[in-house]
């Protein structure tokens, strides 16, 4: 905990020297954070101002409610302990309050990930300063090295005492942070013609959520290997859908009682699969709510206006598989044994 703390005072530290310097200066360029995210990413999450959102999550009756839960307590706890700890410096709260910040998941090697943080800074442009005055905000507990890669300087920051390093770069008005140096790296080279924000099926769900709030952005081609480290193997058949689909935004907002949560997903229409059949049999009514109860922690809807247009695209779909014969044939076993007709009865 005492190493976040530190990493926190360092990261706010940074961005409160560049404002106090340059926020009055003019951009000469700006870049946009997404351009700064290497191309595998398994997520992004986009926050657009982290504190208050932050705060609409700590602060509200939900979050209180999860506290009383035995293995979120302890978290809880050491969240809020932060929370003191960043509000208690007003002068850099009020800084970066409404710096947007968006934070990417990578492979880096076998079966680990990491985390590279990017945090626009809107109008600062020139950072030279910036590692004069690293050392002097946590005195001894940190050493700093730079480095040049593809012409570029890459800020390494060592805390002593601690076997992991943090690097760091400054494009424009971006400010790049990772503890695995290969993301940098990597961010690095794909900046100047990056892969994700001009990929045309993340701008298509992009441009369909809201803006306000967080929006989590899945890329499936990497996001189905990253949950397979948290699910057994006979599990994860569950998520072969995910194959299907390309991109999903999602929107979340909080409020003091609610959490809630809207997004779209695109397919990939070179694969036949459920989900793509569900499309294309036409959106049905909603209209669980009526006979859900109350209490009900879940339900999902997956209708259909035609049911007999869905079970066209379907034996469409089975044809073309290895499964077809099977199929067919316990289908004609089933409608002898009912003495039904699948495509007349149901």
């Amino acid at each position: 905990m005492k190493k976040i703390v530190i990493l926190v005072v360092v990261f706010l530290g940074i961005i409160a020297l560049a404002y106090f310097f340059f926020f009055k200066i003019s951009v000469n360029s700006k870049t946009n954070a997404i351009n700064a995210v290497p191309p595998n990413a398994v997520f992004i999450i986009d926050i657009e101002d982290p504190f208050a959102q932050w705060n609409n999550i700590t602060e509200g009756e939900i979050w209180q409610y999860l506290k009383t839960n035995t293995a979120l307590a302890e978290i809880g706890n050491k969240i809020d302990s932060l929370n003191t700890e960043l509000k208690n410096n007003k002068f850099l709260w009020d800084l970066i309050a409404s710096r947007p910040v968006t934070v990417s998941a990578h492979k880096i090697r076998n079966n680990e990930f990491d985390l590279l943080y990017v945090i626009d800074l809107t109008k600062a442009s020139r950072f030279s300063f910036i590692k004069d005055y690293l050392e002097n905000l946590v005195g001894d507990k940190m050493k700093v090295t730079k480095r040049t890669y593809h012409n570029e300087e890459i800020i390494e920051l060592d805390f002593k005492g601690e076997s992991s390093l943090f690097y760091l770069y400054i494009k424009n008005n971006l400010i790049i942070i990772s503890s695995t140096h290969v993301l940098i790296e990597n961010s690095i080279d794909q900046v100047e013609e990056p892969i994700i924000a001009r990929d045309l099926d993340f701008i298509e769900v992009n441009k369909l959520v809201d803006d306000d709030g967080v929006n989590i952005y899945l890329q499936h081609s990497y996001f189905k290997e990253y949950i397979s480290k948290w699910v057994k193997d006979e599990e994860s058949e569950s998520y072969e859908y995910l194959e299907s689909l390309i991109y999903s935004a999602i929107n979340i907002k909080v409020d003091n009682q609610f959490i809630s949560l809207s997004g779209y997903s695109n397919l990939n229409n070179s694969l036949q699969s459920y989900a793509q059949i569900i499309h294309n049999s036409g959106e049905g009514k909603v209209e669980m709510q009526r006979i859900v109860p109350e209490n009900s922690l879940f339900f999902l809807s997956m209708g259909f206006d035609n049911f007999s247009k869905f079970y066209e695209n379907l034996e469409t779909r089975i044809t073309n598989t290895e499964d077809a014969e099977s199929y067919f044939k316990n289908k004609k076993k089933l409608e002898k044994y009912l003495n039904i007709s699948v495509e007349n009865d149901l």
